[in-house]
């Protein structure tokens, strides 16, 4: 759907109508959030609702959910007559809090060109730091080892090992979220007592690590959104300066925000109150291993002052997967069997609605839908069997049909690319780059060759083939006339075609013309082309990463194509920066290389991953799959360790045979430093209690994520496990529904 085909339906057209105070968005899967807030920024604009000097901001939780925006926004702007880039900012919240840094970073003690720790970097300086606690305290485990005395050998060294990595990690996440130093920590606990165990252990790691982080003078993502509120809440002209700066904040994804994230936005709008919040907590998958939680956007739907509007409608999916959706929300009130899990109401309204039929985004017709629900627990390797089978039979029934493979983990997700490889199957992973990310930036490349070389003809013929290929605009019966162009192309001067001396229109060579006048597709394209590149050498003093995205809103159409250009725009960026060249010869081959799959660049693979891709299965995780949607969805291994429902056998993630008393002991680590922090009590135990009850919840969330990515067509099966798991419970349960609804 292009900028001009968006048509508001209701909800949407409330947000529409916003022009300021503080507003809640509650959007249901597919209900078109991204494209809304677009057009709402470039509505704010376009009303001249923003001054000189003054930008509507837009807060993203991801670069690829920030590339897709400034595309979406880009093509409303133009769309209004006005200038690209203009008069809005897009921002990940770690890159707004870094830009906040970079402008104060003397207040915060750092030097403006403070590093940042990627998560690779800021990884190893943990582990350095773990290890080097751990030999001076190997038996740091004992106080909670199940079985002390068969606790001991290199085995076991590994296993508590590895929890207490995941200890430490939870407890920094936690530490730096309520903006606590090792010091600050430290001055709240007795080290000697054994109730606090665990905290003095993290909290001696904390110290290690941020103690190396200090050495470097570096800083890791947690510390951007904490040092950035720091200089908000100490340096009131600077506040002033952004609030006028940034007269609206318009939040995505707010379901996935955290404490301190919230609390920087919240310092930052306090001044106008223009502050929109768009999400849905029933999307919030994140909770159990980072510090983002839903309540945080609940409690601001509920909070006074703050107008609510529901974007309930979605044309994603056939009115049946809807149906099923709206079930497992309903269920997971009303009747899941564990009680203390309803009262937590882990789904919430509003409820998903099929769009009206005047709509120009109608659901797959219902006649076209299938559900499949399987509850019978076979063995794993049967389960990906079957799964496989039923992919080759799908795609020789329709080979255009999108299909996606959801497993819980990384490890089922490879084992099904491996046997989807060995049955002949083409199969993606989200991790991968795709043909058609590659085709769109080498037609970007050939581009910005031709810009870079005015005077040359080979840059210009194989620019102009290329944009015609991209463009599809050139019927088939039409090719070899293109091709006889494009060799005609070779011999002209380039300057004479794009910039004659006495005419104000493109003047295309005679023996060009021979060519193409029987042709019209191929005589479009040309002047069409002509006109593209004349305009894109006027950009030509703009720094190359602006002029990459200038070519591209003109070239590319597709919303998957431009957060490609976006995504490879800032690594060239960032890789100008490093390098401290300004040349475009040096980005031309940057680019080339990417093209070329000699270079990787994060967000044109994972992130930018085409969901209409036909003819190959796509195989993700079920958290990676969120804000993608196919035909065809396969939900896998529904059973009741990856989807527990209170029962006495089932088994939790946080927890291990190793720990006694079922204690998760990163969980147990979050409530020592929050009791602390709040001045409670802490009771040994509660914590863990909890976190069955989170982690049912999100599973279920979870779950309820996967089933909205499906358009027409929904698989959901089960394993055995290791040999105890069985059915999950939510499985039964609609499946009994499917058979009898209600």
């Amino acid at each position: 759907m292009t900028t001009t085909d968006f048509v508001p339906r209701s909800g949407q057209r409330e947000v529409l109508q916003y022009r300021g105070g503080r507003l809640a968005v509650a959007a249901v899967p597919g209900s078109g959030k991204t494209r809304t807030l677009a057009a709402l920024a470039a509505d704010l604009i376009a009303e001249r609702k923003v001054g000189p000097g003054q930008e509507v901001l837009i807060v993203t939780m991801t670069n690829s959910a920030a590339e897709n925006f400034a595309a979406q926004v880009a093509g409303f702007v133009t769309a209004r007559g006005l200038i690209s880039g203009v008069g809005y900012r897009v921002r990940t919240i770690h890159g707004l809090a870094n830009d906040i840094i970079r402008d104060r970073s003397a207040l915060v003690g750092l030097p403006q060109s403070f590093p940042i720790l990627d998560e690779a970097a800021a990884e190893q300086t943990l582990l350095e730091a773990v290890s080097e606690w751990l030999r001076a305290n190997p038996n740091w485990f004992l106080p909670y080892a199940a079985n002390p005395d068969a606790s001991s050998g290199p085995r076991f060294g590994m296993r508590w090992r590895d929890r207490f990595e995941r200890m430490v990690r939870a407890y920094l996440r936690e530490a730096k979220d309520l903006q606590l130093s090792p010091d600050e920590v430290a001055g709240l606990v007795d080290e000697t007592d054994p109730a606090f165990v665990a905290l003095n252990a993290a909290n001696a790691v904390y110290r290690l690590y941020q103690a190396a982080l200090n050495y470097q003078g570096a800083v890791d993502f947690a510390d951007l959104i904490r040092l950035a509120l720091e200089i908000l809440n100490r340096d009131a002209d600077y506040r002033s300066v952004l609030a006028y700066r940034w007269p609206f904040v318009l939040e995505d994804e707010s379901q996935d925000s955290s404490r301190l994230q919230e609390f920087l936005l919240r310092r930052l709008t306090e001044e106008n109150g223009n502050w929109v919040r768009v999400g849905d907590p029933n999307q919030a998958i994140y909770e159990t291993f980072t510090s983002a939680s839903p309540e945080f956007l609940r409690r601001f739907l509920r909070e006074e002052g703050v107008e609510v509007v529901e974007m309930a409608y979605s044309g994603r999916s056939a009115e049946p997967i809807i149906a099923l959706a709206n079930r497992l929300s309903v269920w997971s009130r009303d009747e899941h069997p564990w009680e203390e899990l309803r009262a937590m109401r882990p789904l919430e309204p509003p409820l998903i609605r099929p769009t009206p039929e005047s709509d120009p985004q109608r659901n797959p017709a219902s006649e076209t839908a299938r559900i499949y629900l399987d509850a019978e627990a076979r063995t794993p390797d049967e389960e990906r069997e079957r799964v496989v089978s039923s992919v080759i039979r799908a795609l020789e029934a329709d080979a255009d049909t999108s299909i996606a493979i959801l497993v819980p983990s990384n490890n089922d997700g490879a084992k099904m690319v491996e046997l989807l490889g060995q049955r002949g199957v083409s199969c993606r992973e989200l991790l991968r780059t795709t043909s058609k990310t590659r085709t769109a930036l080498a037609a970007l490349v050939r581009q910005v060759k031709a810009i870079a070389k005015p005077y040359e003809t080979r840059p210009l013929s194989e620019a102009f083939v290329a944009y015609a290929d991209l463009l599809q605009s050139v019927p088939s019966d039409e090719r070899y006339v293109l091709e006889q162009a494009a060799d005609r192309l070779l011999a002209v001067q380039p300057e004479d075609v794009l910039f004659p001396q006495n005419s104000e229109t493109f003047a295309i060579p005679l023996a060009v013309e021979e060519v193409v006048q029987a042709a019209p597709g191929v005589l479009a394209t040309l002047v069409r082309f002509l006109e593209h590149l004349r305009s894109w050498h006027w950009a030509i003093v703009l720094p190359i990463d602006r002029l990459l995205l200038t070519v591209a809103v003109d070239l590319f159409r597709e919303p998957f194509q431009l957060s490609v250009a976006y995504s490879v725009a800032g690594a060239l960026r960032r890789e100008l920066e490093l390098s401290g060249s300004t040349s475009i010869s040096h980005a031309i081959n940057y680019l080339s290389d990417i093209v070329d799959n000699r270079r990787t660049v994060y967000g044109i693979g994972d992130d930018a991953v085409d969901p209409a891709a036909t003819g190959v299965v796509t195989v993700a995780t079920m958290h990676k799959a969120k804000g993608l949607e196919w035909d065809r969805v396969y939900l896998m291994s529904v059973n009741n360790y990856e989807f527990p429902a209170g029962d006495a056998d089932d088994i939790y993630r946080g927890e291990h045979s190793l720990v006694r008393d079922n204690l998760s002991l990163e969980d147990e680590v979050i409530a020592q430093v929050q009791a602390l922090h709040s001045s409670a009590d802490y009771v040994e135990g509660s914590a863990s209690k909890r976190a069955r009850l989170n982690y049912a919840a999100e599973r279920l969330r979870l779950l309820y994520v996967g089933i909205t990515r499906a358009r027409r067509e929904l698989i959901v099966t089960t394993n055995s496990g290791r040999g105890q798991a069985r059915s999950a419970a939510v499985l039964i349960a609609l499946e009994n529904w499917l058979r009898n609804p209600k």
